[in-house]
């Protein structure tokens, strides 16, 4: 069997919760052939995992390179120019105009948007993308489409030149061809499902959909913080909303992570009966109870990226309130930080509050059992969360967790860790503290956790549950 799984901003170049998941497919499946596509933001990337002998990968980057064909080989027949196109020109515009007018009305018509994509697609597969997307006449359409709307009518020159940038990089997407395969599985609602679709209405190719957080809520929250004018961030939304509704539109099948992601699915439009859910897995025997590691102090520890969504700033402000209450503690976050100044306000709030001595941020770590083993809490602090590797990798290892409620980290620990709000650092306090002052509750919480992972989120159980997945797919 032939699969192409396209992701975005994670695998095999970035760590975290769905890079662990690819890679638990790849190597779960040794006997499937897969394409990887992944699209990275810059081509100044390494690899941060070793891909399995049956992976075949094609990277795409977005920005930092003139052409998409510097890093993904063109497709059959492509290269002529924009001005060799002729008539076929006309047909080009006539399908860019309706991509456009379907994001900027927030995707209405999920059909008429996949027919534009398509469309695309199959013209750059003969003509040049850098020179078509930048004549004159791409410009011009552009324009066009945003004065039909009297809020996007206002948007600056500066953020009207912004946005078409923007776009231009999603759609560099189209300029992908993976060749025949017998199921697209796309990991992330996005510019990732791109290919699936044009896949499925060229080929016939069934599409797998699977989402760990909600990528639409995901993405709104983190335009909240972009400094763009209104009308770009109002017209950044509606894009995504229309590649949201887009991929749930050609999906076969959508596979949430958790439960919690089902309620955002069925609301964006997806019928409840192409819903499956799987939860992740993990290892349970390389993540298992161990001697504790690390300093004899009462230690709190956080696998999780320094970023907004993981809300770092969260924990940092709990733990001030935590070493009034347990004076010697420490707590020690480890992973990537992607957002560079994200992470510098992180440093300027740990040197504010004093807390030098007690919270070190340390990148992503090669031996997580040890670190996890060195915890007497493990905490998750996010804004947002799917069904997080971090937590169900420190149950496995018999912690105690403490989370805030958000995803579907209720679903995971029921009743194996303390829940407190997000963006409530007083609370998320409060509960380390108590954590931390109870031994007895910890190892009990912990042994618990270890027997629910034990139960229902091995790795096993993950990767045939896919597969399973895959062959009534790829059999219709």
């Amino acid at each position: 069997m032939r699969v192409l799984l396209s992701v975005s901003g994670t695998y095999p170049y970035y760590r975290g919760g769905v890079s662990v998941w690819a890679h638990q497919l790849l190597r779960g499946m040794p006997d499937v052939e897969f394409r990887l596509l992944s699209i990275v933001s810059n081509p100044n990337v390494t690899p941060r995992f070793a891909l399995a002998a049956n992976a075949r990968l094609l990277t795409l980057p977005l920005w930092g390179v003139g052409r998409p064909e510097e890093f993904t080989p063109p497709p059959p027949g492509g290269g002529d120019r924009w001005g060799e196109a002729g008539r076929e020109r006309r047909a080009f515009l006539a399908a860019y105009e309706t991509f456009l007018t379907q994001c900027a009305e927030a995707g209405p018509d999920p059909q008429a948007l996949a027919g534009a994509l398509v469309a695309m697609a199959l013209f750059f597969r003969r003509y040049d993308f850098y020179t078509t997307m930048r004549s004159p006449d791409v410009w011009d359409t552009f324009r066009r489409v945003l004065g039909r709307d009297p809020l996007f009518r206002q948007m600056s020159l500066r953020g009207a030149v912004d946005l078409c940038r923007r776009i231009e990089r999603h759609l560099r997407v189209l300029t992908v061809w993976p060749g025949p395969v017998d199921l697209v599985h796309v990991a992330i609602a996005g510019i990732a499902g791109i290919p699936a679709v044009v896949a499925k209405v060229t080929e016939g190719t069934p599409v797998l959909l699977t989402e760990h957080g909600v990528y639409y809520r995901e993405r709104l929250l983190n335009l909240i913080n972009e400094p763009v004018e209104p009308p770009l961030r109002t017209f950044l939304g509606h894009v995504e909303h229309a590649l949201v509704r887009l991929n749930y539109a050609y999906a076969d099948l959508v596979t949430a992570v958790c439960r919690f992601n089902t309620r955002w699915e069925r609301a964006l439009g997806v019928p409840p009966e192409k819903i499956r859910v799987i939860y992740n897995g993990v290892d349970a025997w390389r993540f298992r109870p161990g001697p504790k590691g690390g300093p004899p102090v009462p230690t709190v520890v956080s696998v999780s990226r320094v970023d907004r969504l993981k809300d770092t700033l969260n924990l940092i402000e709990a733990m001030a309130h935590v070493r009034r209450h347990v004076p010697a503690v420490r707590c020690l976050v480890y992973g990537e930080a992607p957002d560079p100044e994200y992470r510098r306000l992180c440093l300027e709030r740990i040197e504010a509050l004093g807390l030098a001595d007690v919270v070190t941020l340390h990148r992503a770590t090669d031996d997580p059992v040890a670190v996890y083993r060195a915890a007497d809490v493990v905490v998750s602090a996010s804004l947002s969360e799917g069904f997080p590797f971090g937590v169900i990798e420190a149950m496995a290892c018999g912690k105690m967790v403490v989370a805030t409620d958000v995803g579907g980290v209720r679903e995971a620990l029921e009743g194996c860790g303390i829940l407190v709000p997000p963006r409530a650092p007083r609370l998320l306090g409060d509960a380390l503290v108590t954590a931390l002052r109870d031994p007895v509750r910890r190892q009990v919480a912990g042994a618990r956790a270890r027997e629910r992972v034990l139960a229902l989120y091995q790795l096993g159980h993950m990767v045939r549950a896919y597969r399973d997945v895959y062959r009534t797919l790829a059999a219709h």
